[in-house]
């Protein structure tokens, strides 16, 4: 509401003419909020009507690249590493596959997001994966102790090992990814 009794807040800068839902109000949107159970649920609901606002065929690119990777930065990598890596920063400023087996192979940085070249990437640290499988519903995931690159839904509990929470499950498929290069902990058992 606005203040005045009765009059609602309309979200006119995301507007189209062809879509019905486009005349949700403030008040609509706060009813996303209230169905939504954790932040990154009502983060995912409101990309999703992002997405359904600008339209399937504008969300994409002619390759099929997801347009708001646009921006991003095109930075060196090492030839292993591919789309939907999870990676750290060498010494030498080269983006390499994280590993939270040691300290050396960490922190995660990002997830490699494109990959234009073999030895060039651009990386996010906020983004949804979808068509994956095997991803289970509201659990946290961390970065692998075993496999370069990926994750896994358990925190890593051996001495001196790395532990990153790097996605949350969405479903079954998908992955809501929120890397945090800063927010990590070496484990240590006495």
């Amino acid at each position: 509401m606005n203040g005045n009794k009765g009059t609602r807040t309309r979200l006119h800068e995301i507007r189209r003419p062809d879509r019905d839902f486009d005349d949700l109000s403030a008040h609509d949107v706060q009813n996303i909020m209230d169905i939504a159970d954790t932040t990154e649920e009502f983060m995912y609901a409101v990309l999703t009507q992002i997405k359904n606002i600008i339209g399937e065929d504008r969300w994409k690119d002619p390759i099929g690249k997801n347009i708001l990777f646009k921006h991003l930065p095109i930075v060196q990598c090492g030839v292993s590493v591919q789309l939907n890596d999870f990676v750290y920063q060498n010494g030498g400023g080269v983006l390499m596959r994280a590993r939270a087996s040691a300290l050396t192979t960490m922190p995660c940085v990002g997830i490699v997001v494109d990959k234009p070249s073999e030895e060039f990437c651009r990386i996010a640290q906020s983004t949804i994966l979808e068509g994956l499988t095997g991803i289970v519903n509201r659990k946290k995931y961390y970065i692998s102790i075993s496999l370069p690159g990926k994750v896994q839904n358990y925190a890593p509990y051996d001495d001196l090992q790395v532990m990153q929470y790097v996605a949350t499950g969405l479903g079954s498929d998908k992955l809501m990814v929120h890397i945090d290069p800063t927010n990590f902990v070496v484990r240590r058992t006495v």
